[in-house]
């Protein structure tokens, strides 16, 4: 990724093609998120969404489309917040931990239906652990707590990995 967002983006054509170069053979996204300003030398079309149901990003003639950044449900954990008694910010905040994997899985769902529908190549949930003041993160700041049981992960997740008959193989190893 040549650029996330807005974030000091400079002539993404150029960065973009300038970071081609140097290995071909990878997949460049030249503007993850708000602007999309370099599409004939991105490889993707990435889109940012924090909706309740996230946005279907337009259909493209020749790049990947990718929701580059999706969820940001919070649950702040008592005694695992990195500043306990200052803000603590997210786009949403679960009242429980039900609330959490309910409003998770909405969310999930919509994802893995934009992807067998309308094309959807790659997604992104932001975000793995809580970032300073974000309470976004599946585990809390300290990676002490998980917001929600590995396994109704795992369950939810299983449409990536099922066929049309249902038939399931194990999800790819990293």
């Amino acid at each position: 990724m040549v650029n996330n967002e807005g974030w000091g983006q400079y002539d993404s054509a150029t960065l973009a093609r300038l970071v081609k170069g140097m290995d071909p053979s990878r997949l460049v996204n030249a503007d993850s998120g708000w602007l999309d300003v370099a599409p004939g030398a991105s490889d993707m079309f990435d889109i940012h969404t924090y909706e309740d149901v996230p946005k279907v990003p337009t259909r493209q003639a020749d790049r990947a489309i990718v929701i580059g950044e999706y969820g940001g449900v919070g649950r702040p954990i008592e005694n695992h917040l990195w500043r306990a008694g200052k803000r603590n910010w997210s786009y949403q905040v679960a009242k429980d931990a039900d609330d959490y994997l309910a409003r998770y899985r909405r969310k999930f769902e919509e994802v893995v239906r934009q992807a067998k529908l309308h094309g959807l190549s790659a997604s992104v949930y932001t975000q793995t652990t809580d970032v300073e003041g974000e309470i976004n993160g599946l585990l809390t700041y300290d990676r002490e707590v998980a917001k929600a049981p590995a396994e109704a992960f795992a369950r939810m997740a299983r449409p990536l990995w099922e066929d049309a008959s249902g038939a399931t193989s194990p999800p790819p190893t990293p």
